[in-house]
């Protein structure tokens, strides 16, 4: 299936990567740029034939990783 943006600007603002939990459950997961990830749970109140949404996407505060781990690419190594 692809996308067809009808001529409309878009703007990439992060990436989402499913994973499963431990209980078997699907979320998605991902980074909004360097100080934010992405947490899409599915919505508990959905039903069969109702209308609500599918996810519910919440922004949660990225923690910072310790000197030594992996760095995008052109990010400052730290402050001299």
């Amino acid at each position: 299936m692809s996308y067809e943006p009808n001529n409309q600007a878009r703007v990439k603002v992060g990436c989402l990567y499913k994973n499963t939990s431990r209980a078997g459950k699907e979320y998605l997961a991902g980074k909004l740029g360097f100080t934010a990830k992405l947490l899409c749970l599915p919505n508990p109140d959905k039903r069969e034939g109702d209308n609500l949404p599918d996810w519910d996407v919440f922004v949660v505060e990225a923690t910072p990783k310790p000197d030594g781990q992996r760095r995008a690419p052109g990010t400052p190594q730290g402050r001299e």
